[in-house]
């Protein structure tokens, strides 16, 4: 695995959405984050 796709992974595991964004996914990359914001806030 190259360094660039194993940050990606950490980023991913530590904020969810986020590994989306830093592939250029900002759309979905978003939507994930802010969903995950959602779920965490109805507990």
């Amino acid at each position: 695995m190259k360094r660039k796709e194993f940050e990606v992974v950490l980023w991913s595991i530590a904020l969810p959405g986020f590994g989306q964004i830093l592939n250029q996914q900002i759309f979905k990359g978003t939507l994930l984050s802010l969903l995950e914001l959602l779920v965490k806030n109805n507990d």
